[in-house]
């Protein structure tokens, strides 16, 4: 799917004017509720936004659902990786409690350790979400001493409070939104300078660009096509030994392939090297099993049920994906949930939405009208704590942005 406004000029600025409805709800109106009894157990393996998403909606089409979270709340990486200056935690609180008004039962601090236990226990259909959670090292000399970090516990440690000062220069190890991430709550807890290596290009970059362009604006230096061969050092300052890359033919991922250049090093001294190269499920309760389809790490499912084998089992988010947007996680989460209903004799229609706009005619005019730029914190602000970076739409620039849909939805 895409915004047709973007023949025009720019596409409609969906997620922004979905931001400036959020901001302005004051308490979590009331929720939609299933009239009648519920029939049919379900569990959800992992309260992420896959795990929330499905449960969700299966409360909403009559099913009886049960979350079961390892960490201490709900959230996944939504809480426990995503910093507040991207997401505030007290607009991701406020979801989760419209989720539970619906009928979703979570209990933290559950790690499922069986699948086998969750069907004696009586459900009857199981959806695994329990995300990529786990760092993956580099493997380098070194990578062990005091001062290397893995990114996603890092991420979790700053969210948590556990971590509230950084001193030092910080070298980030990789080019995803994780070493984003980790890059800019560094900054933000003190240290300076930051300084991210990757291998390849930005333009091969995995990381979102606006991100990219965040982490440059706010001072944090990106060194391209160098890779790390070592970490050497017993104490402070560590050294990061680096060899220089070129780029060669695309390798499976369609990127050009880093090659080292005979003869060449580059080091970087730091006082803590964060490590964001990757991420992985933990998802040995359930290969041990033989319940789910599993393979080189991440979970087999359809792309359109989202069923992993034969049994009552499905699988959706970062375990089956690997490492993605929550967009998509939200996406598997709504398809498992169609689909469970329909295993458990349903007919798999979500409910409909609640509050539809107004039916209007669409602009006569399709001449030109740019987007409406959004407000951001400056650079000195940005730096100064963990407060929200993009500031939102006022009610007159929504107006405007939300005046120049097409509405493409309309019969002619």
């Amino acid at each position: 799917m895409f915004c047709r406004r973007g023949d025009v000029d720019d596409p409609i600025a969906i997620r922004h004017l979905k931001r400036f409805v959020a901001d302005r709800v004051e308490q979590v109106p009331p929720s939609p509720t299933w009239q009648g009894p519920r029939e049919g157990r379900v569990a959800v393996v992992g309260a992420g936004p896959a795990g929330l998403t499905a449960a969700y909606f299966l409360a909403l089409m009559g099913r009886e659902v049960k979350v079961f979270e390892a960490l201490d709340g709900p959230g996944g990486m939504m809480a426990a990786g995503i910093p507040a200056y991207r997401l505030p935690p007290q607009a991701l609180d406020r979801d989760i409690e419209y989720i539970r008004q619906v009928g979703v039962e979570i209990e933290t601090n559950h790690k499922i350790d069986s699948l086998k236990d969750l069907g004696e226990a009586g459900f009857d259909a199981i959806f695994v979400a329990v995300g990529a959670g786990r760092g993956v090292g580099l493997g380098l000399p070194g990578e062990s001493a005091d001062g290397v970090h893995d990114a996603l516990s890092f991420l979790r440690r700053a969210s948590r409070g556990e971590v509230d000062e950084l001193s030092g220069r910080v070298v980030v190890i990789g080019g995803g939104n994780a070493a984003i991430d980790s890059a800019r709550t560094a900054l933000r807890l003190g240290a300076e300078p930051v300084t991210i290596l990757y291998r390849r290009t930005r333009d091969e970059m995995p990381a979102l660009r606006e991100e990219i362009e965040d982490a440059i604006t706010e001072g944090i230096d990106i060194q391209y096509l160098v890779s790390p061969v070592a970490i050497d050092g017993d104490s402070r300052p560590l050294l990061v030994r680096c060899a220089e890359m070129a780029l060669g033919e695309a390798d499976e991922s369609g990127r050009r392939r880093p090659l080292p250049k005979a003869g060449s090093e580059v080091s970087f001294e730091a006082d803590h090297v964060i490590i964001a190269v990757g991420q992985s499920a933990d998802l040995e309760f359930a290969a041990s099993e033989g319940k789910l389809v599993v393979s080189r790490g991440r979970i087999i499912a359809d792309s359109t049920t989202q069923r992993s084998g034969d049994g009552p089992f499905f699988a959706g988010g970062d375990a089956v994906t690997g490492p993605a947007t929550l967009i998509e996680a939200i996406a598997a989460g709504q398809r498992a949930a169609r689909a469970i209903d329909v295993f458990l004799g349903g007919t798999g229609e979500l409910p409909p939405d609640v509050g539809l706009a107004s039916r209007r005619k669409p602009p006569e005019e399709e001449g030109e009208l740019r987007r409406s730029a959004v407000r951001m914190l400056s650079r000195e602000e940005r730096r100064s704590g963990f407060a929200e970076v993009v500031a939102g739409y006022s009610a007159q620039e929504a107006c405007c942005e939300a005046g120049r849909c097409l509405r493409c939805d309309l019969e002619k």
